[in-house]
């Protein structure tokens, strides 16, 4: 399907946008809404760490997209982490935590794999015309195996007791008291 858009850059760098605000649905009202499922979130994150970029200006939209969803509901998702919120159950604050850790390996990735400096990623303004250097065909520096994600601890496991959402939370917010 990417490949049947990629000629047109208007419509791709829409389908890119759309697909990273795909991981940000729980965020845009305050009442409740199921949060993005953990496998559906990792299966769209993984094919964007492997999608073949055509320009350098995709790879910053990704990360545009992303670094706006960290601005606002990542934020708020720590701060409900740290300030131990009750409002939301235990698990939706891991299951969510889960999903923004992948967010922002995806973001990881790509900056290291397009050799992006985060300057570069913060100068992005998508609303801009590009100049020719985010133009350019994008070439990946480092080559990418197969991904794991070592510091995500319940990805492929459930959680068994509230400890075990304790530890998932821990692992996002270090350092930050997190007794439910």
């Amino acid at each position: 399907m990417y490949k049947d858009i990629k000629s047109k850059k208007r419509v791709r760098s829409k389908f890119l946008k759309n697909l990273v605000g795909y991981l940000d649905r729980d965020s845009h009202s305050r009442e409740y809404t199921a949060p993005v499922e953990v496998d559906f979130a990792r299966f769209i994150i993984e094919n964007l760490l492997y999608l073949d970029y055509g320009i350098t200006e995709e790879v910053l939209m990704v990360i545009h997209s992303i670094d706006s969803i960290l601005a606002s509901t990542g934020v708020s998702l720590r701060q409900s982490i740290e300030r131990r919120d009750t409002s939301e159950p235990i698990a939706l604050l891991a299951q969510r935590s889960i999903v923004f850790s992948l967010i922002i390996g995806l973001k990881q990735y790509l900056k290291t794999m397009y050799n992006l400096t985060e300057t570069k990623c913060r100068a992005f303004d998508p609303r801009k015309t590009m100049n020719a250097k985010d133009n350019k065909p994008a070439v990946r520096f480092r080559s990418l195996g197969i991904v794991e994600w070592p510091d995500i601890p319940y990805l492929e496991k459930p959680f068994q007791s509230p400890g075990d959402m304790e530890e998932q939370l821990e692992a996002v917010c270090p350092n930050s008291p997190i007794r439910f």
